[in-house]
C-alpha cells in the first residue's frame, strides 16, 4: 500500500480505464447488452456469456454477441446499447462521489488525467456528465480514436501522447487483463480494480473499487 501512495505521488499522469474501473458499470452494461438484444428481437445474454467478453472493446463484444445470435447489424445495437445504458445511469449513477473526490484530488495535485476506453465516446461522455466530469472526457481515448482495442497498447500510448506525460511518470488504472497486458505493453505502471485481477501478478496494488484505491490515497 505505501508503494502505490508513493508511486502515485510520483506520478504526473494517470490513465483511467472507463467501464469496470472509474465506472462502476459492468453489471449496468451487461444489463444494456441484454436489453438491446430483446430490442432487436434476439435471444438475450447467455449466463456467464457477457463476463467471458469482459476487456474487449465494445465493437468486439457486439459483433461476438451478434454472430453467436447470426445477425451483424452493429449499427442497430450501438443505437440500442447506447439507449439502454444512458436509461440506466440517469436511474443509478455509476461514478461515486468518493471516486469523484478522488480524480478532483489528483487534478489539484496537478497530474494530467484522461481515460482510455474500448467502450463508445458516446457512452462514456454521458457517464462523465452524469458525475460532473465532462472535462475528462476531453483528451480521453475511446474505441473510435484506435485502430486495435486493448490488449494492442495503442490507446495507452495515445493517451500518454494526449496529456504529454513520459510513459514512466504514468499510472494506469484497468478492471481486465488485457487492460493491464496493454499498459505493460506501453510501459505504463497497472494498479488493478475489482475482482477480474485478483490474482493477476506485477500489479502496483489491487483494489476491489475504484472507491478502495481513492480510500487509500486520501486517507
Amino acid at each position: 500500500m505505501d508503494l502505490f501512495i508513493q508511486e502515485l505521488r510520483r506520478a504526473e499522469g494517470i490513465l483511467f480505464d472507463y467501464n469496470g474501473t472509474l465506472s462502476d458499470d459492468e453489471r449496468i452494461l451487461e444489463e444494456a447488452y441484454g436489453t438491446a438484444l430483446v430490442d432487436m428481437g434476439l435471444e438475450g445474454l447467455a449466463p456467464g456469456e457477457y463476463d467471458s467478453l469482459v476487456g474487449l472493446s465494445d465493437p468486439d463484444i457486439a459483433e461476438r454477441i451478434l454472430l453467436e445470435r447470426g445477425s451483424r447489424d452493429i449499427d442497430e445495437m450501438i443505437q440500442r446499447l447506447s439507449s439502454a445504458y444512458a436509461s440506466a445511469i440517469e436511474q443509478r449513477p455509476t461514478i461515486s462521489s468518493l471516486t469523484v473526490q478522488f480524480v478532483q484530488r489528483l487534478r489539484f495535485e496537478g497530474k494530467e488525467l484522461a481515460i482510455v476506453t474500448g467502450t463508445f465516446r458516446q457512452l462514456m461522455q454521458r457517464g462523465l456528465d452524469a458525475a460532473g466530469l465532462s472535462e475528462l472526457g476531453n483528451r480521453s481515448v475511446a474505441i473510435e480514436d484506435v485502430k486495435a482495442g486493448k490488449p494492442d497498447p495503442e490507446g495507452f500510448l495515445l493517451g500518454a501522447r494526449k496529456i504529454g506525460v513520459e510513459l514512466e511518470k504514468i499510472v494506469g488504472f484497468e478492471d481486465s487483463r488485457a487492460g493491464v497486458e496493454a499498459l505493460r505493453a506501453a510501459g505504463i505502471q497497472a494498479v488493478g480494480i475489482g475482482p477480474h485481477l485478483r490474482n493477476e501478478d506485477g500489479l502496483l496494488a489491487h483494489f476491489e473499487t475504484m472507491d478502495h484505491a481513492a480510500q487509500a490515497y486520501t486517507h
